[in-house]
């Protein structure tokens, strides 16, 4: 599992990242 982690985390930190351009997007 613990070789599972930073692949997680960037996983995730990448999902965040689309999810705040996306939001940013839709108020403009």
């Amino acid at each position: 599992m613990n070789r599972l982690e930073p692949i997680a985390r960037h996983w995730r930190g990448s999902l965040l990242q689309q999810g705040w351009r996306l939001w940013l997007a839709e108020l403009r």
